[in-house]
C-alpha cells in the first residue's frame, strides 16, 4: 500500500493526489516531469544546472572529470525522484490547496476514492 496526500481548493472542484515519497516518473524523466507538472521555476532551474554541468564537462568525457559528471547526474536524478512529490505538495499549498486527507491505496484512483466516501 503506498501513502496518498488529497489536496482540495476552495475555489476549484477537483481534488489532486500526490503520493508520499519517491517519485519514479520524476526519477525516470528528471526535469521534465517539473514542467509536465506546471512547476516551470523548478524546471528552470534544474535545466539550467544540467546544462551548465554538461557544457562545464563537455571537453573532459574521457578523463577524471568523466566519473565525476555522471554520479553529479546520478545523484542529482536520484535527488529529484526522492524530492519531487514534497515540492509539488508545497506548490500545491502555496497555490492555496489544503491537504484534507493522508490515505492509503494500492493506486491514486483508490486513494481519491476512499477520501470522497470518508469525507
Amino acid at each position: 500500500m503506498k501513502t496518498y496526500q488529497i489536496y482540495v481548493h476552495p475555489k476549484k472542484p477537483t481534488s489532486i493526489v500526490v503520493q508520499v515519497g519517491f517519485s519514479w516518473p520524476a526519477f525516470i524523466i528528471g526535469p521534465l516531469w517539473f514542467l509536465l507538472n506546471g512547476m516551470w521555476l523548478k524546471f528552470l532551474i534544474v535545466t539550467a544546472f544540467f546544462g551548465g554541468a554538461h557544457l562545464y564537462f563537455q571537453n573532459a568525457q574521457d578523463g577524471p572529470w568523466a566519473a565525476l559528471l555522471a554520479l553529479i547526474y546520478f545523484i542529482t536524478w536520484f535527488l529529484i525522484g526522492k524530492w519531487a512529490n514534497a515540492l509539488l505538495g508545497d506548490d500545491l499549498k502555496t497555490d492555496g490547496y489544503e491537504v484534507i486527507a493522508t490515505i492509503q491505496g494500492s493506486n491514486a484512483s483508490e486513494a481519491r476514492a476512499k477520501a470522497v466516501r470518508s469525507a
